[in-house]
């Protein structure tokens, strides 16, 4: 299971992408400050960690290299702003959502990145050029993860189905295999009448 963190000093903005992401099936945690957002990071090995920039102060520069230390997890930030005018950290983030953005988009999203693989990640290298994810961009790896969701759900239904079919076709040869050991049964009891009829004709001839 895909592992998210999410840092937010906002309890709201947090649980409404906490829920969104576990009814996705992500396992998730959850900070409300950088420290222990960090402290978290170090205990478990996260695929994705959602900062959002209001978790540090007014005052405070946001630098994404001190994340990096704790972890190698695709970074996504949420803010107000425009990409550009973001600072970053000498290494940055992955990918920016506005704050207000639908949690289902970035969800989609999310389950995009976890589906690449770990070397395709990689080669998506933190800009400082990189801009926001679009409503069309965000559309296009739904309708991608839809198209992979429902063809998954088909062959799981085959899987079932094989499956099924498998139990009825154990149940018909377990059937077969008692009427064999009927017939069998059957079989040697007429044998056995046979010898006892032919024992009465081998009388009846020496009698006569």
């Amino acid at each position: 299971m895909n592992k998210v963190l999410v840092l937010s000093k906002d309890s709201g903005l947090r649980q409404r992408y906490v829920k969104e992401l576990v009814k996705s099936g992500f396992h998730v945690a959850d900070a409300s400050d950088f420290f222990d957002g960090m402290l978290t990071a170090t205990k478990a090995k996260f695929d994705i960690i959602i900062i959002d920039e209001e978790i540090y102060g007014a005052d405070d520069r946001l630098e994404f290299s001190k994340v990096r230390k704790y972890s190698s997890a695709f970074i996504i930030l949420l803010g107000k702003s425009s990409v550009n005018e973001v600072p970053t950290g000498s290494d940055g983030f992955d990918a920016y959502f506005q704050r207000a953005a639908n949690p289902q988009e970035l969800v989609t999203y999310i389950k995009g990145v976890v589906n690449q693989p770990e070397g395709s990640r990689e080669t998506m290298s933190p800009r400082r050029d990189m801009s926001p994810v679009t409503s069309s961009q965000s559309e296009s790896v739904f309708n991608i993860v839809t198209d992979l969701e429902q063809q998954i759900a088909r062959i799981r239904a085959v899987m079932v189905g094989l499956s099924q079919m498998q139990g009825k076709i154990a149940e018909a040869e377990n059937i077969v295999q008692k009427q064999q050991q009927a017939l069998e049964v059957a079989r040697s009891r007429l044998a056995e009448v046979n010898s006892y009829l032919e024992g009465l004709s081998g009388d009846h001839a020496s009698r006569g």
